[in-house]
């Protein structure tokens, strides 16, 4: 049954709740005071200049494409998302501090506003996010390995017929896998974030180190895939390091090298991934610790 339905407001809850009624059927009016839509959205322009009323910021870009696609259209057919770079800053009488878009860069203008805090803030962060992984890690490792669930789950994946044959329900299994494995994932890419930078399309480029961490250590087992991530990670590091840096310190200054002094560049930071996973598909295709077999 149609209804007449009136919406107060032009902001973004009201647009979208407008366009939802009417894609049910509904008659929708919406009022607003100002002179264009948009609420907190809209922007103001005075004197050359242009100001935002509301956010600044785009987050969860995931929930507009939603929006768009639930009728039948795309973000990218109205709008394009420019990263930018610096991401904001904030003028006073005496200074202006610039947020730059990475981890970097923000320490960088932490060290130019006080000599030894920008080290400082990203020590912060590094032991922070150390101790977080620790601390997961070790929980992870624990339920695996001390409760009922991690252990039906252990079994599950070691044997899945002698497992059934146990009285394991293999729904209850693979539900509870996917959900911790929802929360490890939202968490890792949260800290990736804090010691990177947060791009919608950043999982694409950690797809491949992922996958031949898992396959490095053995599909199947967790220390396997624990200890794939650091023999990848470490791999990647020691092949593309610029080691310039290190012999500024080992070396005098007369001595110190002009080029990078890389094995190989970054750019094929990738291809040790892929080249580490080929040779452990060729030679050992169970992995470190014996997973199983693709």
């Amino acid at each position: 049954m149609s209804k007449n339905i009136h919406i107060i407001g032009s902001g973004f809850s009201s647009l979208s709740a407008a366009c939802y009624l009417a894609k049910a059927g509904h008659q929708v009016s919406i009022y607003e005071k100002n002179s264009s839509v948009g609420g907190r959205a809209r922007q103001l322009i005075k004197n050359g200049f242009t100001f935002d009323i509301g956010p600044s910021w785009y987050w969860m870009p995931d929930i507009f494409d939603r929006f768009f696609s639930d009728f039948g259209k795309k973000t990218s057919d109205y709008y394009q998302i420019d990263k930018l770079d610096p991401a904001y800053k904030i003028f006073f009488d005496d200074d202006i501090i610039t947020v730059g878009d990475c981890m970097e860069k923000i320490c960088n203008e932490f060290e130019r506003i006080e000599k030894g805090s920008g080290i400082k803030l990203n020590k912060f962060i590094n032991v922070k996010i150390l101790k977080l992984k620790l601390i997961l890690v070790s929980i992870l490792f624990w339920f695996l390995n001390k409760t009922k669930t991690g252990k039906s789950m252990r079994a599950y994946s070691d044997n899945e017929d002698l497992a059934l044959l146990s009285g394991i329900d293999p729904k209850r299994v693979v539900m509870i896998t996917w959900i911790i494995a929802g929360i490890l994932a939202t968490i890792g890419g949260a800290l990736y974030g804090l010691d990177k930078s947060f791009k919608p399309f950043t999982y694409f480029n950690n797809m491949l180190p992922i996958f031949a961490a898992a396959i490095v250590g053995g599909i199947g087992n967790p220390f396997g895939a624990f200890l794939g991530g650091y023999v990848i990670a470490f791999s990647e590091i020691f092949l593309t390091y610029a080691y310039k840096k290190f012999f500024m310190y080992v070396l005098p200054a007369s001595m110190e090298p002009e080029t990078l002094v890389q094995l190989l560049s970054t750019d094929y930071k990738f291809a040790v991934s892929f080249s580490i996973l080929v040779i452990v598909l060729l030679y050992r295709p169970n992995g470190i610790f014996k997973g199983k077999v693709l």
